[in-house]
C-alpha cells in the first residue's frame, strides 16, 4: 500500500509547511522538571519523536496557572524565565524539520482529580459551582475580573512560547478542561454574558483566541483543541461544535484539532482514549462533520495507530492531518518507517491503556508495556565490547524484550520456549472479547527477533543437564509465572480448571462458577459468558478488579453491565464437592451449583529452574526477570527483560 497522503506536505499558511500529515498529540508525560522548566529527559522524549519524522509536534500542556498545575512533571511557560531553555529546546526540534506548537491549558474544575498536587482554596476554579462528579469538591466561581485575568494569563503564555521560538500554540478546549466548562452546559450554569446561550458560552473561549492573535501577529500558528461531542448531560455537542467552529476560524484560529469526550471520570476518559475494543480511526466522522462547515484544517484523533488507517481518513477527506499519541510513545519512529518500507518493523500501540494513561492515573510517569526505552530516549543501547553466548529461557514478553536487546548490544542470542508458540501470557491476553490486538505484540517480536539473528528455538525445555553441557555465558531466565492453586478440598476434580486453560482453549459445560474477580477472572468470565455459558463469579473482595488501572476497571465494569453474569463479592472459596461450590459470605455457608468450576486465584512464580542451576557447577552469570521474580503485569515483564539484557 502507498501512503501518498500521509506523507505529503501541508501549507498552513505563507510561513509554515508542515512536512506530513502527521500530528503528535499532546500526551502529558510527566518528564518535566519539579519547577516546570524543560528537563533533559522531557526534551528528550520529543526530539527522538522529531527525529522519528513527525511532521508536527504539539508539546505536551503548559499549564497556564502555576497554582493550578495538575502534575509536578509538567510544563510550565508562565514566566521569561523558562524562555531560554524553551529556546534550546524549539532548536532542536526545528533541527529535524517538525513545525511545533505548544498546548495551553487550565484544568478549572477538574484539578481536583489531582492525586500528586494539594488543591488550595481559590485554585480549583470554574464557570460554576458544579461539583466534581468523583471527588465533590465544588469550584470557585470566576467573577468577571477573574475571567478578564485568565485571558491575559493565556495571552502571556502565548507570547512566551512565541519568545522561545514555538511555531504556534494549541489553546485546549475540550476534556472538560476550563475552556470547555464554559462552553458546556454540564457544567456552565451562569446566567450573566458568558452562560445560558451558546453565543454566550462562547464567549470565553473566543476571547481569548482573538486576545492571543492581537498579541501574536498573523504569521504564529494557532491551533485550537475542538470538542466535537462531550458524551455528558447537557455537554457539548456535534451541532454546537459546528457553529464553535466556524466562530473559532473568524477569530483567527489556523488548525481545528478535534477530539471528543471528558476526563472527569474513568468512564467518560475512556471515549477519549478508546479501549482496544474500539475500533481504530474511530472518530473520522466527527471530523468530516467539522470540516464540512469551515475552509481552514482539521485534524482528528483516536486509535489512529496503523499508517493504512491513517491514510484511509485522509483519501477520505474525512481530515486532512492524523493526530496520533499513543502510537508515537509506542514507536517514536512510526513515520520514519512507513517512509523508508519498514512498516512491519512499527511496534503499534494495541490500545491497552496499561503503560501510558493508567499510570499518568496513578501520577507516574508515561510509559508504554512494550517499549521500556518509554522516558528513556537520552540513553543509547550500547554495543558490548565482549559478546556473549547468551541463553534466554521463556519466550514470554520479558524474554523476547531480554532477546531483542542483548542481541541489539551485539550477543549471540538463543531465546528458548517450551511450548510452540512465541507469547508467554500473551497467548492468552488476546483471546477475551475487545483484545485481539494484543496479537500484534507476538507478531511484532517475532519479526524483530527474526530481523536481529536471534536463534529461536520453539517446544524445547531447557534443562539444568542442557546448560550445563552447552555452557553458555549468560542465562536469562525468564520462565513465567503458574496460576495458583490453594490447597483446598476438591480443587483436582476434573471439571475444575484455571481460567489460563479456559482461555487457551479448555472446553467448559454450560453452567459455570468463575472464583476470582481480578483481571483473568473476569475477562475470562466475559469470554465465556459471550459463548453463551450462563456465568457467576465468587470474589473474597467487596470490590472486584482492584488489580486493574481505573480505565480499565471502568471499561470492564460497564462490560458487565451489559451482560447477566452474577457477581457475588465478599464470598471466599471454601471447596468444590462434585458441582457445588463452597463458599462463605459474612460468616455463613453458602453453596452454587455448576458444570464446571474455573479458577483465577492469581498466579505464582515458576522457581525450580533457578534453584536447580543456583545449587549446580554452573559458572556463567544468571539473570531472572518477569513474572518468575514476581508475578505482575507485562509492563513490569518487558522493562526488567530490557534491563538485564542492558547488564550483560
Amino acid at each position: 500500500m502507498s501512503y501518498d497522503r500521509l506523507l505529503s506536505p501541508y501549507q498552513l499558511n505563507d510561513r509554515v509547511t508542515v512536512k506530513n500529515r502527521v500530528i503528535m498529540a499532546p500526551m502529558n508525560n510527566n518528564f518535566a522538571n519539579q519547577d516546570g522548566s524543560v528537563s533533559s529527559r522531557y526534551a528528550n522524549y520529543f526530539i527522538e519523536r522529531a527525529k522519528g519524522g513527525v511532521g508536527m509536534i504539539i508539546i505536551a500542556p503548559g499549564y497556564v496557572d502555576r497554582r493550578a498545575r495538575k502534575r509536578k512533571g509538567s510544563l510550565l511557560l508562565d514566566d521569561e524565565i523558562f524562555i531560554p531553555k524553551l529556546k534550546e529546546f524549539m532548536e532542536a526540534l526545528h533541527k529535524e524539520g517538525t513545525i511545533v506548537l505548544q498546548q495551553l491549558n487550565h484544568n478549572g474544575r477538574l484539578l481536583s482529580s489531582s492525586k500528586e498536587l494539594n488543591t488550595a482554596k481559590g485554585i480549583c476554579i470554574g464557570p460554576s459551582a458544579v461539583p466534581h462528579l468523583l471527588t465533590g469538591e465544588i469550584p470557585q466561581v470566576m467573577n468577571k475580573t477573574d475571567i478578564e485575568e485568565m485571558v491575559q494569563r493565556f495571552v502571556v503564555n502565548a507570547k512566551n512560547s512565541m519568545l522561545a521560538g514555538y511555531d504556534g500554540v494549541e489553546i485546549h478546549g475540550a476534556h472538560g478542561y476550563l475552556i470547555n466548562q464554559f462552553l458546556s452546559r454540564y457544567s456552565n450554569k451562569r446566567d450573566d454574558e458568558y452562560g445560558g446561550s451558546l453565543e454566550n458560552r462562547m464567549r470565553f473561549p473566543l476571547e481569548i483566541v482573538r486576545a492571543i492573535r492581537k498579541e501574536v501577529g498573523s504569521d504564529f500558528i494557532m491551533s485550537f483543541r475542538l470538542c466535537a461531542k462531550e458524551f455528558k448531560p447537557d455537554g457539548v455537542d456535534l451541532q454546537e461544535a459546528k457553529i464553535f467552529a466556524r466562530e473559532l476560524e473568524k477569530a483567527g484560529i489556523n488548525l481545528l484539532n478535534v477530539s471528543v469526550g471528558n476526563t472527569e471520570s474513568p468512564k467518560t476518559a475512556l471515549i477519549m482514549m478508546p479501549p482496544p475494543s474500539v475500533s481504530h480511526g474511530c472518530y473520522s466522522n466527527y471530523s468530516k462533520e467539522i470540516k464540512s462547515v469551515v475552509n481552514i484544517p482539521v485534524s482528528i484523533m483516536g486509535r489512529i495507530t496503523t499508517p493504512e488507517r491513517a491514510e484511509e481518513i485522509l483519501e477520505a477527506t474525512e481530515s486532512d492531518f492524523v493526530t496520533i499519541g499513543r502510537g508515537l510513545v509506542s514507536d517514536p519512529d512510526f513515520v520514519a518507517k512507513v517512509a523508508s518500507g519498514r512498516r512491519n518493523e512499527i511496534r503499534q500501540c494495541i490500545g491497552c491503556l496499561e503503560g501510558c494513561y493508567e499510570e499518568l492515573a496513578k501520577e507516574n510517569p508515561l510509559g508504554c508495556i512494550y517499549n521500556p526505552f518509554v522516558g528513556r530516549e537520552g540513553e543509547k543501547i550500547e554495543q558490548t565490547i565482549s559478546r556473549k553466548k547468551v541463553w534466554v529461557i521463556g519466550g514470554g514478553p520479558a524474554g523476547m524484550e531480554a532477546a531483542r536487546v542483548a542481541a541489539m548490544r551485539g550477543h549471540d542470542v538463543t531465546l528458548f520456549e517450551a511450548t510452540e508458540k512465541l507469547g508467554g501470557q500473551v497467548k492468552i491476553a488476546f483471546v477475551p472479547p475487545g483484545k485481539d490486538d494484543f496479537r500484534v505484540i507476538i507478531k511484532y517480536y517475532e519479526h524483530e527477533l527474526t530481523r536481529l539473528g536471534v536463534q529461536i528455538k520453539l517446544g524445547e525445555k531447557v534443562t539444568k543437564e542442557a546448560i550445563l553441557k552447552s555452557s553458555p555465558e549468560a542465562v536469562v531466565l525468564t520462565v513465567g509465572a503458574s496460576p495458583l492453586m490453594l490447597p483446598l478440598p476438591g480443587v483436582e476434580q476434573e471439571n475444575v480448571i484455571t481460567g489460563w486453560e479456559v482461555l487457551e482453549g479448555t472446553e467448559v459445560g454450560e453452567k459455570v462458577v468463575v472464583c476470582g474477580g481480578g483481571l483473568v477472572g473476569i475477562e475470562t468470565a466475559l469470554y465465556l459468558w459471550k459463548k453463551g455459558k450462563k456465568v457467576e463469579i465468587i470474589d473474597r473482595n467487596e470490590r472486584i478488579i482492584k488489580d486493574a488501572g481505573p480505565l480499565i476497571r471502568a471499561h470492564l465494569l460497564d462490560e458487565l453491565e451489559q451482560t447477566d453474569i452474577q457477581i457475588h463479592p465478599k464470598t471466599s472459596l471454601l471447596g468444590i464437592e462434585g458441582n457445588k461450590v463452597l463458599g462463605e459470605f459474612e460468616g455463613k455457608e453458602v453453596t452454587f451449583s455448576a458444570d464446571s468450576i474455573v479458577l483465577s486465584l492469581g498466579a505464582k512464580s515458576n522457581l525450580t529452574l533457578e534453584t536447580e542451576i543456583k545449587n549446580s557447577d554452573y559458572k556463567g552469570k544468571v539473570y531472572t526477570a518477569g513474572d518468575c521474580v514476581k508475578p505482575r503485569r507485562i509492563l513490569q515483564a518487558t522493562a526488567e527483560g530490557a534491563e538485564v539484557a542492558l547488564l550483560i
